[in-house]
């Protein structure tokens, strides 16, 4: 019966351990590790990073002067394309690219990560590039 009973905790223990969430991967590349954008709530950014794509849903009154997004970064990671040198994200029709990349620049070759940012206009707002009256 102690035999039985040792098992069982211990098969317990082994399936709560395989349940562990699993860490974050690290293999050096530069990653995106997070985002938020000043205004927006963080419910209307779906970031999904094993698949390289940022959603955001945008309210009604967007700024027309652009959105402020803050990243967390990997270590030693820069962007090399999609965000403005202020900082901001000036365009938000339809969406586009985001690139990082590591801040290690050599001649023959460099670490390179791109993501899809997709930007939605706000429900019952007309498309941006849609039907809009002369």
């Amino acid at each position: 019966m102690k035999t039985l009973t040792n098992l069982l905790v211990l098969s317990i223990f082994t399936i709560l351990l395989s349940c562990e969430k699993p860490k974050e991967v690290d293999d050096g590349r530069p990653r995106i590790k997070a985002i938020s954008i000043a205004g927006i709530p963080q419910k209307d950014i779906e970031f999904i990073p094993e698949r390289y794509v940022i959603n955001v849903q945008l309210p009604a009154d967007s700024p027309e002067s652009g959105l402020r997004p803050t990243f967390k970064l990997t270590e030693n990671t820069e962007f090399l394309k999609g965000i403005a040198a202020d900082g901001m994200f000036k365009s938000t029709c339809g969406g586009g690219i985001l690139k990082v990349a590591n801040d290690k620049k050599t001649s023959i070759y460099r670490n390179i990560t791109s993501y899809q940012i997709n930007f939605k206009a706000a429900p019952g707002c007309p498309e941006p590039n849609g039907a809009r009256p002369i």
